[in-house]
């Protein structure tokens, strides 16, 4: 069998049965990837595009959202569809890979989403033995051709061997879980995400405020409590019971806006879902251990972006690290089903490993200097550092100036860590709330402190090792005489979402940190994504560039070039984005029926 090197895998070609289109392509031992959002610049764009298929059971994309991921990797190395050796998919639409891809022999369906995600998790913390849970709500996963809907999973993996050891399968009569119910409440609250709900959490005043648990443990399955649930066919069911709620919270008034939390209460219900899935997640996590007797613990999939619990289990349970996946949702998937088969068949004499996470094109310096000057005329000065770049920006973050941070390649999570970020003092309360308003976020949303790992533990309260922190996944507490010289990093509860910066890892943010810290005495920034509400991270130079001109953030820096400009230029502003944004994701909760007619309480 010819040794494939030029392997491709793809999410989604359509909508069913995954809703992200990602691709991901080995050439040799290079590699890029990318996802649609990245090269539309909407938000969520992969979830969006939607039509009715011919049965009127489904909603499907269009393929130009894949095809556009597919040729942004080949192009990326001067390939054409059929260079590809190996396609490796994760639907059962063989006529449309066939037909895309009409000369490629080897053509790889998988078909177990659960156990794509144990492999994401697992390979990228490169343990060599470890336990995996998995909860990822409502997804198909197809075997033998009978459908199962699988929730959540527990695995044992020693190094390339496998084993499923327990799962929790859909039932008609239980549908809501962990996952979905965090989710459903999120939207009763009108929040903008399930994280915003767990911040807010900390916020409460006056806990139990429901008479009865949301969750109810069936063995060790965990589902909405029946009470909780109102019956209207056999095919469809009513979250929450509409009058309870009106009874327990003052929903009319439960708005929440950006810089007044109106009602108190929906905090208090914030802290009893927390509370509730994080006394189910450490019991899962017991479970795992139980069966598994595995010190160390792989996590991945949304539940995991909730740093709080994440936190916990080392602190609750037998385990001693436990690894959470940076890219939460299914957007590895394209990647790790293109690295297990190339392993899978060539494991004895493919000696690949990945050694960083920047997936994404490079931009090289030539290219940033020729978008620099189709852009000059809207700048008011361009200066290009070659050896003291990090002692400049850091002299402007301690001018109270806001940067923008631009670097090579982007990261491959939602969270902005070495090369995409929003920096500034950690220790001023005007900075923090300027980056809020320009972020569009809730004030009550911490912002992270990424701290070099050399002084991490002269802030925190580590109860792991300080590589266990290095994606912005876990939550610390603060220590007690160091809050008020970091405060407007620190959480409400006093505890920290951190991120810690090796030197390894990017040596050129470890170095702007430092000589922050030479400054002033502080060795951290904070950190924050390089994008707004309504758009995804920048990708591109001229995306940093637009976003850039369009806000009132101070200084752009990238790669050497440090840019300012004297005003804002409408222009620049993403409005075709924003609209669309807003208008396709109170489309997108529409056509979900659970989560609209019977529970989004207008």
């Amino acid at each position: 069998m010819k040794k494939n090197k030029i392997i491709l895998g793809v999410n989604s070609f359509f909508w069913w049965p995954h809703h992200d289109n990602w691709a991901f392509l080995f050439y040799w031992d290079k590699y890029v990837w990318i996802n649609s959002e990245r090269l539309d610049r909407v938000k969520y764009s992969s979830w969006y595009k939607i039509k009715k298929s011919e049965n009127e059971n489904r909603f499907i994309y269009g393929f130009d959202k894949a095809k556009s991921c597919i040729d942004y990797c080949l192009n990326t190395f001067w390939l054409k569809y059929t260079d590809v050796d190996l396609v490796v998919y994760l639907e059962w639409l063989k006529e449309y890979v066939d037909s895309i891809f009409p000369k490629t022999t080897e053509k790889i369906w998988v078909y177990d989403h659960h156990f794509i995600h144990a492999c994401s998790t697992f390979y990228s913390s490169w343990y060599k033995y470890s336990a995996i849970l998995i909860m990822d709500g409502q997804w198909k996963r197809i075997e033998n051709w009978l459908d199962k809907m699988v929730l959540q999973s527990i695995y044992k993996w020693n190094w390339n061997t496998i084993k499923l050891m327990k799962e929790t399968t859909w039932n008609w009569n239980r549908k809501i879980w962990i996952g979905t119910l965090y989710e459903m409440v999120t939207r009763l609250l009108d929040l903008s995400s399930e994280w915003t709900t767990m911040w807010l959490s900390s916020y409460w005043k006056n806990n139990n405020i429901l008479w009865k648990k949301l969750l109810k443990k069936y063995n060790w399955h965990y589902f909405l409590n029946d009470e909780f649930i109102e019956w209207i066919e056999w095919s469809r069911l009513k979250f929450l019971n509409k009058e309870l709620f009106l009874e327990k919270l003052w929903l009319k008034s439960s708005k929440l806006e950006l810089n007044n939390i109106i009602s108190w209460l929906s905090a208090d219900l914030a802290l009893q879902l927390q509370y509730e899935v994080e006394e189910a997640i450490i019991d899962l996590a017991n479970e795992a251990h139980n069966l598994t007797k595995s010190k160390i613990l792989c996590i991945a999939w949304w539940v995991w972006l909730n740093s709080v619990v994440n936190s916990k289990i080392v602190e609750k349970t037998k385990f001693e690290k436990v690894f959470v996946l940076p890219s939460a949702d299914d957007s590895w998937l394209a990647l790790w089903c293109a690295l297990y088969w190339r392993k899978k068949i060539y494991w004895d004499k493919d000696n690949f490993f990945l050694k960083n996470y920047y997936f994404w094109r490079e931009y090289n310096s030539l290219y940033i200097k020729n978008i620099i000057n189709n852009y000059k005329e809207y700048f008011s000065k361009i200066e290009i550092c070659e050896n003291d770049l990090e002692k400049k920006v850091a002299n402007l973050i301690e001018q109270w100036n806001i940067i923008w941070w631009f670097q090579w390649w982007s990261e491959t999570w939602p969270r902005a860590l070495w090369n995409r970020s929003i920096l500034a003092k950690p220790d001023d309360i005007k900075i923090r709330d300027k980056v809020n308003n320009i972020k569009k976020r809730e004030l009550w949303r911490p912002l992270t402190p990424s701290v070099i790992e050399w002084f991490t533990k002269k802030y925190f309260d580590l109860s792991e090792p300080e590589s266990e922190y290095k994606y912005m996944l876990k939550v610390v507490n603060v220590i007690p005489e160091k809050k008020e010289l970091i405060k407007w990093v620190v959480h409400i509860d006093n505890t920290a979402r951190i991120q810690v910066v090796f030197k390894d890892d990017n040596k050129k943010y470890f170095d702007l940190i430092d000589e922050y810290r030479n400054k002033t005495g502080i060795s951290m920034l904070l950190n924050t994504s390089f994008n707004s509400a309504w758009e995804p991270i920048v990708e591109t130079p001229e995306d940093a560039i637009k976003m850039f001109l369009s806000t009132e953030l101070d200084y752009l820096v990238l790669w050497n070039y440090i840019l300012s400009k004297n005003k804002i230029y409408e222009k620049f502003i993403f409005k075709k984005a924003i609209e669309l944004t807003n208008i396709l994701y109170k489309y997108w909760k529409k056509e979900i029926e659970e989560y609209t007619r019977d529970v989004l309480l207008r």
